[in-house]
């Protein structure tokens, strides 16, 4: 809040006309009700903002449903070593458990599996699809 120029005491911008404390004329020299445009202080041309694409969440879960199993919905949202751990443990668990199970029972046991597995990518796309406030690694909320 400004001071009046003669009693020196907080005043509301509105009293610009006489101070309710001491009664001089004009008690805020300099300060006016007009409004500022803000938007003309933001160069929208700039190089910062030209080249930001939004991310949406329907594309998080294509590549969910998709290839989610290499990490892919964490790589597009920005999070690589979270892609790169998930992808690890989705490629082990595949590989792991198929070929063991293949090995020792039946050879549908591999494809049982890597089934299993996307079916759990796919419940991570519904994650991503249905949560409203996912964010990206900027933290910028998907649309």
């Amino acid at each position: 809040m400004p001071y009046c120029r003669n009693c020196h005491t907080r005043i509301s911008r509105y009293d610009k006309d006489i101070c309710p404390v001491c009664g001089v004329e004009r008690p805020l020299d300099g300060v006016t009700s007009e409004t500022v445009d803000i938007t003309s202080q933001i160069n929208i041309g700039d190089e910062q903002y030209k080249n930001y694409k939004p991310k949406t969440r329907g594309k998080a879960f294509m590549f969910s449903a998709t290839l989610g199993i290499f990490g892919a919905p964490m790589y597009y949202l920005g999070h690589l070593w979270a892609g790169l751990v998930h992808g690890f443990i989705c490629l082990a668990i595949i590989l792991g458990a198929g070929i063991t199970l293949g090995l020792l029972y039946s050879w549908i046991w591999p494809v049982i599996i890597v089934v299993f597995m996307y079916l759990v990518n796919i419940l991570f796309g519904l994650y991503y699809l249905y949560k409203s406030d996912l964010t990206d690694k900027n933290g910028e909320f998907l649309h």
